[in-house]
């Protein structure tokens, strides 16, 4: 996944420069498939080389220690009193 929100306009600059060079460096292919995997290639490694893949953000950002701790105590508490142990 390839994040461009934050990206600095100097980020998408060298971005753009890049996939440019690569783009102009490619032989001609007879087939549009082979051609297609040279343009793919070509944008996913000027990416991978200059906005950097990013790992997910954490799902549950406020999901911490003491929510856990709660949640574990309110679940016991509830099987306590439906005679679950």
């Amino acid at each position: 996944m390839y994040h461009t929100t934050g990206m600095s306009h100097l980020k998408l600059k060298e971005y753009r420069s890049l996939l440019h060079n690569k783009l102009i460096n490619l032989e001609p292919k007879q087939e549009i498939n082979d051609e297609w995997e040279q343009i793919k290639t070509a944008i996913v490694d000027a990416a991978r080389d200059v906005i950097q893949i990013q790992g997910k953000p954490p799902r549950n950002e406020w999901w911490d220690k003491k929510c856990k701790k709660l949640f574990k105590k309110k679940k016991k508490t509830k099987q306590g009193k439906n005679g679950y142990n």
